[in-house]
């Protein structure tokens, strides 16, 4: 059981995929499914990349997908593959399991801080899953790209006069560390510890573990 005071935390602000759902295989299938299914060394090359940049919109992972595979990156081809992506994976991520312990966590703390979600996924799209999945009601607010991890946190801890001692940020990416770091909110890594997340104390792979 890892301990960590949540007594003085009055603002959680918590990432949605590979933190809150297990998407982030979910995601790394689609991409192969839309782009290259035989070439096994684009393949792998995509799954990498995906993994190694968890937290990155798609609308910038797509393009350099399109031109590892040849096609053509202008608007009309690049919303095309959007499109693609997007006709599917709104009902992958509403089915998908939840990471363990991570519904409840949300619920609880909904009743007692204030949770802010941030994801890189769309913004009205994450507002859709949200609704779809009855989770709306356990957020303060919920943000999705075009607004970014680093500003939303900062225009909070600003707006509502907060001590960065009062915040926490829950992540499974590089992004979601950096975005914590870059504010000077603690941080705790779900999921698998990451190398270049040095020396970061509180990695946790089940929020049923989380003493709070």
């Amino acid at each position: 059981m890892i301990s960590y005071n949540f007594k003085n935390i009055s603002h959680v602000f918590i990432d949605f995929d590979g933190t809150l759902k297990d998407t982030d295989n979910i995601k790394a299938d689609l991409f192969i499914k839309i782009f290259n299914k035989k070439n096994k060394s684009i393949k792998k090359k995509i799954i990498k990349h995906h993994f190694n940049n968890l937290g990155i919109t798609r609308s910038k992972k797509i393009p350099l997908y399109m031109k590892w595979n040849k096609i053509l990156v202008n608007p009309k081809n690049k919303k095309k593959y959007l499109d693609k992506y997007k006709k599917e994976i709104f009902e992958k991520v509403c089915v998908s399991k939840w990471m363990p312990g991570a519904y409840n966590f949300i619920k609880k703390f909904s009743n007692e801080k204030k949770i802010y979600l941030l994801t890189a996924s769309p913004h009205q799209e994450i507002k859709k899953i949200c609704k779809t999945i009855n989770i709306t009601s356990f957020f303060e607010g919920i943000f999705g790209h075009p607004y970014f991890k680093v500003k939303i946190i900062n225009k909070i801890i600003s707006k509502k006069k907060l001590k960065k001692t009062e915040c926490i940020y829950i992540g499974n990416a590089l992004s979601d560390y950096k975005a914590a770091k870059l504010n000077r909110v603690n941080y705790i890594h779900f999921n698998k510890e990451n190398k270049k997340i040095k020396k970061n104390r509180f990695v946790i792979n089940n929020f049923n573990k989380l003493k709070i």
